[in-house]
């Protein structure tokens, strides 16, 4: 025998309408609602999910960007979860002004690289999610390790943000 009393109807309309609202965003794994009916960010993107070695290291050194633990009592952790990356052909770094890297290593390659993807905030009241693509050079450090720098949106075509705010309840 199923009961449903106004309170379960309630909260059941409450989490599918949070569930609904979380697929219309694209986030199936950035934004869930809890059995508690409490939206919240689920961790960043593993590395490891990209497909090459070059797109997990880059993967890494985005997501290093972006993600953020929020201080002792306070809240604004931000995570980052990618949709699609791609990496283009690598290229030599130039010593003239398109190629302004002063922390590059000269004699390594930059990879361009477009990633889509999306941060999740989650502050105390509410969870914020921000859909975006960006443009990025990715290249050796000459103290070591990789580093992107973003180099811009990815043109006229580029998906525009699309920002999203979930209060909490």
């Amino acid at each position: 025998m199923n009961i449903r009393t106004p309170l379960h109807s309630a909260a059941s309309a409450s989490l599918t309408t949070i569930a609904a609202v979380a697929i219309m965003l694209g986030a199936a794994h950035t934004v869930h609602a809890t059995t508690d009916n409490v939206a919240a960010c689920s961790a960043s993107s593993a590395d490891s999910d990209g497909a090459t070695a070059n797109e997990k290291t880059f993967r890494g050194a985005i997501r290093r960007l972006w993600e953020k633990n929020a201080a002792a009592g306070a809240d604004g952790a931000v995570t980052i979860t990618f949709q699609h990356v791609v990496v283009g052909a690598p290229r030599a770094w130039q010593a003239n002004f398109t190629d302004v890297y002063s922390q590059a290593t000269p004699k390594q390659p930059i990879y361009p690289v477009k990633a889509t993807f999306a941060t999740c905030t989650d502050y105390k009241t509410a969870v914020s999610k921000k859909q975006m693509e960006r443009m990025y050079d990715c290249f050796v450090h000459k103290a070591g390790g990789w580093q992107c720098t973003q180099t811009g949106a990815s043109g006229a075509l580029a998906l525009k943000d699309k920002e999203t705010y979930l209060q909490k309840r």
